[in-house]
């Protein structure tokens, strides 16, 4: 089950004061998409819609790409971060603890010199391997962003243990295992990858 949290608490999480995340959502700059706006207000916010939220600023403040584009860029990160999450959960857990990990995973997207722009999750080195001739490289360490989240809600006693939970795999139907967790870069074509 789904844990919500209020706007207030949500702002917290993300350091944002509650009037600009109101300001930057009336025009579309949040990394989050609602079918229902009113429902969202009455039931609250996810861990995970803060993440998202994070990766956005994270893109807008300290890579000066625009509120619209940071937002959209990270409403696509659960399309090709699914499949890291272990990763990240491990690796944002060390760094909250103020370890080393023995890697770090980053999202961002790829304009390769030969073809379309890709959605990208994976090690620095995955990602330099994968795409030996890039136009533009843009992308943000999410095992740190991830740390943050988890420091931040240490300090606010906010509890989101939810977010860091793990499958290895996922069973449908008759018992066929419809996804399995992945070490290797993911990609996705930016063109196909869809927020809404």
């Amino acid at each position: 089950m789904i844990k919500f949290i209020n706007r207030d608490t949500f702002c917290a999480l993300i350091g944002m004061e509650v009037n600009t995340f109101k300001s930057l959502r009336q025009r579309n700059q949040v990394a989050m998409v609602w079918s229902d706006p009113d429902s969202e207000a009455a039931r609250g916010f996810t861990p995970s819609q803060a993440f998202l939220m994070l990766i956005a600023q994270e893109l807008y403040e300290k890579l000066a790409i625009s509120r619209e584009r940071s937002a959209e860029m990270a409403g696509r990160a659960f399309m090709v971060e699914f499949d890291r999450w272990a990763e990240i959960v491990a690796s944002s857990e060390a760094i909250a603890n103020g370890m080393t990990p023995e890697q770090e995973i980053l999202f961002g997207y790829v304009e390769p010199c030969d073809g379309d722009a890709v959605c990208v999750c994976g090690t620095l080195q995955q990602i330099a391997d994968g795409f030996k001739a890039a136009e533009r490289i843009v992308a943000v360490n999410v095992s740190r962003v991830a740390a943050r989240l988890r420091q931040r809600a240490r300090e606010l006693d906010v509890d989101i243990d939810e977010v860091w939970q793990v499958d290895e795999k996922i069973v449908g139907r008759g018992g066929k295992v419809i996804w399995t967790a992945s070490t290797s870069l993911q990609t996705q074509p930016w063109n196909k990858a869809s927020s809404k």
